[in-house]
């Protein structure tokens, strides 16, 4: 059963990441490529609490991308989703020292995300320039993703843990 405070948690990361990500990032004029916060939310979630986290990691990420810069209410959402149920299936191999696993699938979840985006934005409206699209928009945002999640993975993942502390030590409290 899911906590109602994991969960309050959860959406207060997501939306600070979200206004980072939207606003306070944009405004520096030398980043010519934003890193996907919502990305490593969702895998950080997913890696550190299992795949029912991560799906609603994913779910409210993608609903919130849909709302505000989407068309269609399901775009980002249905992505998102499947980015934060395939991290979590990946919790077994996760361990906080390590940080090898998740920039991988920060990376990957990220490639994902630009390959699906190209896949359902360009591809089928005849727009198959992919390479072009592949150096100019996946690369760079994938390398600022990876960079970013160096630093952002660790601060997430230790909200997670004081998260999970508390709701083992509140759950010994009553037994």
């Amino acid at each position: 059963m899911m906590k109602v405070k994991r969960i309050i948690g959860m959406l207060l990361v997501i939306v600070a990441g979200f206004l980072l990500q939207s606003s306070i990032l944009p405004a520096f004029g030398w980043m010519n490529y934003i890193p996907n916060i919502l990305v490593i939310t969702v895998c950080a979630f997913g890696l550190t609490s299992g795949p029912y986290y991560g799906m609603l990691a994913g779910v409210l990420c993608g609903l919130l991308m849909d709302s505000v810069f989407g068309h269609r209410i399901g775009y980002y959402s249905l992505i998102f989703l499947y980015m934060g149920y395939l991290n979590g299936i990946c919790q077994k191999y996760f361990f906080y020292d390590n940080l090898a696993v998740p920039l991988l699938a920060c990376g990957l979840s990220d490639f994902g995300l630009g390959f699906y985006i190209f896949v359902v934005s360009f591809l089928l409206r005849n727009r198959t320039n992919f390479p072009f699209y592949m150096m100019n928009m996946i690369l760079p945002e994938l390398v600022s993703t990876i960079v970013a999640a160096l630093i952002l993975f660790r601060i997430i993942a230790l909200i997670n843990a004081k998260m999970t502390e508390l709701e083992k030590r509140r759950s010994t409290k009553f037994v």
